[in-house]
Parts: structure tokens; C-alpha cells; sequence
């Protein structure tokens, strides 16, 4: 385990369990820097990791900085739904935070070298089962636990530490919208997670073969894999994009405008939109990288993002210019503060049932998704469609 980043990790098994090919896509690409949600992501997670060991609350390091990231009330409000969960848990069964695995290494050596990862947490319960926590702080791409591969290679590091008869896999996505609310779960039988160890062992083995098979499909986006610039599977579904776009070979530079495409040509297009996105995205982040290292991409150039003056040095702006730089107000607290401080008298679902009544959730329009979304549909805003009010008269 001197690698500190398998070539086939538990976060990445969708991605090479579908194409087994993307290991050695991958391992050909230069190292790219970590985007901001990832390290958002990680920022979360380590903080998850530091309220678990101490017992503290997220919301103490609201202002700052964990892993070089500032922590938000939103990101201490996902890791404190996450913390929720495992202490109801923890309750539940009657047991102690003393009893919870955090931060848990571990390697599959029986399954392939280089079979390894760490557990966000798991709970040991006596001679029955141990459930294994998944904390995910993003909220693009909603994760289900039934048969969720990431979470089942988890599962069976755990089975390392006893002999255990059922294995819970739980995972938390409170930024995430998703049918079965922020959290799902799902069991699997020793058995069962042997069925999988072998087919997992399989799919582990496929990914050493040179000639191993691309596939472009959902996990490239689920998984943002790095090898979309330079996939030729990637690369065939630009080309399928511009047929429907252009219905054929395109003969000038520039797309067909959206209103002068078919219904039929719509949904075609917007079916591939998430391989298309991740694959732009992909372009640009290693265009970026390319100019960083000093090499010219043609037409563009390096320039300094933009952002706000801070100051030096605080104190020392307060003794120069006085009250003229301080202000007091008294602000409301925000509905996830004020059910966090109320947590500490009552119980969490009775802190959100005495705030819910005075709060709303502002409208900020409407986004279209496909229809496998659990997100109930509505009726469209037909303000401004129409010119003449007297069509309905």
C-alpha cells in the first residue's frame, strides 16, 4: 500500500467495473490539480473525521479553515447530518462513539494488490453485523446503497475486522436530492458480499488485460474520470452528437440553433449532455494545467482570477481608522443554526419540527432533468409566453 491512490479504489469501481479499459486511460494522463468541489469534498470529510475523534460540533469551525478550505454553515450542516446519523445509530444499538471505527485502512490483498482504501466509519455490532458509513458531500450526482459497488468494496473491508453475519451499507448525502431522502441504506448477507468479492476480484483482473474494452456511459461523469479529453469511446459520442445536431457530417463551425431542433433531436442530445459536460470540463481543467506549465495553447492565455481586497493585518486597520471600521449588528440566526443550538435541549427531529413553521424555501425556478428524477413534476410557467392576453378570452 505504498501507492497512497489505487489504480482501482473503491470511489472509482463503477467507472472500472463498466469499463475496465479507463485503469490504463487513466494512468496515462498527467496529474491534474484537484478541482474545488473535490477539495470541498475533502475539506467535509476531514472535518466529519475531526468532530467523530473529538466529539465536537461542526459548526464550532464554521469560519475556519480546514484543508486549506473555509468551512461554510452549509458544509458544517451536511457533516452534522452525517454525525446525526451515526449517533442515532449509536443509541439504537445501545453502544458508545468509543465503538465506532473512524478513518478505518484497509486492504483486499486476497483480491488484488493493489485492492485498498480507507472507511468513512463503521459500527461494529456485537457478533451480528457492522454498518458501514459513506459520507458524501456532493450534490450533483445523487448515489443509491442498493447494490452500490463503492459501498459494497467498503463492506468488504470491513469484514476484515470479525466475522460478522450481515453487512449494513449506509450512505449520507444530505446536499444530494434523491428519492429516498439524504439517507439510504441497504443489507447484504455474508454470502451475498462473497458473490461479489468474486465478481469484484474478476473485474479487477479484466482491468490488467492491454487490450481491455472502453465504455462511455453514466460513471464517466458519476466518477469524473481524467481520461475523457483523450478517450476515443468519448470522442465517438462528440461525433454521434454533431450527427443528430446537424444530421450529418457538419459543414460549418457553428451549431444549428436549439429552436431548429426536433423534439426526437432534443432528447438525443440531452441524453448525451452529461458525457458532453464532463468531457468540456475535462478539456478545459487539462488546457489549464497545459498553460500552468508554461506551454502555449493557441488564441488563450494565462490571466489572474479575480477577487476582492482583504486586509493585512485587522487589528491593525481598527487602531488606524476606529469605529469607522467596525460595525455591530444583531443577525438572525440562519433555520440551521438556531436547530442546532436547540439540539442541545431536545432531540434533533424535535428541533426541526418546532423551526420547520417558520421557514421557506424561496422559488428559484425550474430545471429540466430526465424523467428518472424522484423530484416531482410541475406545471410550466406560462408568464411572458404570450403577447395578447386576449388568446384566452
Amino acid at each position: 500500500m505504498a501507492d497512497p491512490h489505487s489504480r482501482i479504489s473503491a470511489s472509482t469501481t463503477e467507472r472500472w467495473w463498466n469499463c475496465p479499459g479507463s485503469v490504463q486511460e487513466v494512468a496515462k494522463c498527467p496529474v491534474q490539480p484537484q478541482s474545488e468541489y473535490a477539495k470541498e469534498g475533502t475539506a467535509a470529510h476531514k472535518l466529519a473525521e475531526m468532530c467523530l475523534v473529538k466529539e465536537d460540533n461542526p459548526f464550532m469551525y464554521v469560519g475556519d479553515k480546514v484543508e486549506g478550505v473555509v468551512v461554510t454553515e452549509e458544509m458544517a450542516e451536511a457533516v452534522m447530518a452525517y454525525l446525526d446519523v451515526i449517533d442515532e445509530d449509536i443509541a439504537k444499538y445501545k453502544l458508545d462513539r468509543l465503538d465506532l471505527q473512524v478513518e478505518r485502512k484497509f486492504h483486499l490483498d486476497n483480491l488484488h494488490p493493489d485492492a485498498y482504501g480507507t472507511n468513512d466509519a463503521n459500527l461494529p455490532i456485537f457478533l451480528t453485523k457492522v454498518i458501514v458509513y459513506d459520507f458524501k458531500y456532493g450534490s450533483g450526482v445523487a448515489v443509491d446503497a442498493e447494490d452500490n459497488k463503492q459501498g459494497l468494496y467498503y463492506a468488504l473491508g470491513a469484514a476484515r475486522e470479525g466475522d460478522y453475519t450481515e453487512f449494513e451499507v449506509v450512505i449520507v448525502q444530505p446536499r444530494a436530492i434523491h428519492k429516498s431522502g439524504p439517507v439510504r441504506r441497504w443489507t447484504i448477507s455474508r454470502g451475498d458480499l462473497g458473490a461479489f468479492a468474486k465478481e469484484l476480484k474478476s473485474c479487477m483482473k479484466a482491468t490488467e488485460d492491454p487490450k481491455a474494452p472502453l465504455h462511455c456511459g453514466e460513471w464517466c461523469k458519476k466518477t469524473f474520470c481524467p481520461a475523457l479529453v483523450q478517450c476515443p469511446e468519448a470522442r465517438k459520442v462528440m461525433q454521434d452528437a454533431a450527427l443528430v445536431a446537424f444530421e450529418g457530417p457538419p459543414a460549418v463551425a457553428l451549431p444549428p440553433k436549439p429552436e431548429s431542433l426536433t423534439p426526437e433531436q432534443l432528447k438525443k442530445l440531452l441524453d448525451m449532455t452529461p458525457i458532453i459536460d464532463t468531457w468540456l470540463k475535462a478539456v478545459e481543467d487539462y488546457a489549464l494545467s497545459l498553460a500552468n506549465k508554461g506551454e502555449t495553447v493557441p488564441g488563450y492565455k494565462l490571466v489572474a482570477r479575480r477577487s476582492n481586497r482583504k486586509w493585512k493585518d485587522e487589528e491593525e486597520v481598527k487602531k488606524k481608522f476606529g469605529k469607522e471600521a467596525t460595525k455591530v449588528t444583531i443577525e438572525v440566526l440562519s433555520p440551521s443554526q438556531l436547530e442546532n443550538k436547540l439540539k442541545e435541549s431536545m432531540k434533533a427531529k424535535e428541533a426541526k419540527a418546532v423551526v420547520e413553521p417558520f421557514t421557506f424555501k424561496p422559488d428559484t425556478g425550474n430545471v429540466l432533468v430526465p424523467m428518472a428524477d424522484p423530484r416531482d413534476a410541475v406545471q410550466p410557467k406560462l408568464e411572458g409566453t404570450f403577447s395578447d392576453e386576449s388568446v384566452f378570452s
